[in-house]
């Protein structure tokens, strides 16, 4: 059983090394604070094209960090978020929010003046979203560098 575990986890890491090398060392997802190129790979992997997607909400919505909003008349009611989109997505970017936020001045100053409304989960999802968003915007704007993070706009409902 030792040896088995021992072959999984030598397996795991050709597999890892293989994604990262698929990974060139200027693309854009490598500007992104706290995206390495594991994450990158996987995210390239799992979408594909990035432009198939005509506006980064849709990117959002694919991720599946959209918030779902009712509205009725006058009276627009959040009910958090959406349980359509990619999973895999969803949870790699849930864990890179949540991993990275003390290393970023954005995220932590974004986590900083939200962490007194927001709590728990919805935090962490704010944040995901912060660095879909981020992801997304960067294939149609200029923005490269992390000093540009901070012009994307967030939804945190």
């Amino acid at each position: 059983m030792a040896k088995t575990l021992l072959e999984t986890q030598e397996r795991l890491k050709e597999v890892r090394k293989m994604i990262e090398e698929q990974v060139s060392d200027d693309h854009v997802l490598l500007t992104i604070p706290g995206i390495g190129k594991l994450a990158s790979g996987i995210i390239i992997g799992v979408v594909g094209d990035i432009r198939r997607f005509p506006k980064p909400e849709s990117f959002v919505a694919y991720c599946g960090l959209d918030p779902v909003v009712e509205r009725s008349g006058k009276a627009v009611v959040s009910r958090g978020i959406s349980k359509r989109g990619n999973k895999y997505l969803h949870s790699l970017f849930y864990f890179l929010a949540g991993r990275n936020y003390s290393r970023n001045p954005t995220l932590l100053k974004f986590y900083e003046s939200h962490k007194d409304e927001l709590h728990g989960k919805k935090l962490y999802t704010a944040l995901a979203r912060k660095l879909g968003l981020f992801g997304a915007f960067s294939r149609i704007t200029s923005l490269t560098s992390p000093s540009d993070w901070k012009t994307i706009p967030l939804i945190t409902t």
